[in-house]
């Protein structure tokens, strides 16, 4: 994906952010670990009433949420070149990303 910025006095910037399946197991990581987080800072009683809502709720698993993004990535890969926003105001400030 790329991210291009230029400012209405011309300074460009250009962000690349490449799409790796590999980036699916860390993302998945991350948003799965958020309740573990919750535990050093949310007292007893509460840290049961989300966990109880947790479970009734059916979350998905880390392996789900891989599984998800990883076939996300894929979809994206075969869409390169896909204009997502072309934005320009009217002080010249232009933002465009990319698949």
């Amino acid at each position: 994906m790329k991210i291009l910025i230029r400012e209405g006095g011309g300074k460009k910037r250009k962000l690349s952010i490449p799409l790796l399946k590999s980036f699916a197991g860390i993302a998945a990581s991350v948003m799965c670990s958020n309740k573990s987080k919750m535990e050093e800072w949310v007292d007893d009683e509460d840290m049961s009433a989300i966990r109880a809502y947790t479970e009734q709720e059916n979350l998905p698993s880390k392996k789900d949420v891989r599984a998800f993004l990883t076939k996300a990535i894929e979809i994206l890969k075969r869409h390169k070149g896909l204009e997502l926003v072309e934005v320009e105001d009217g002080k010249g400030d232009y933002v465009k990303i990319t698949l």
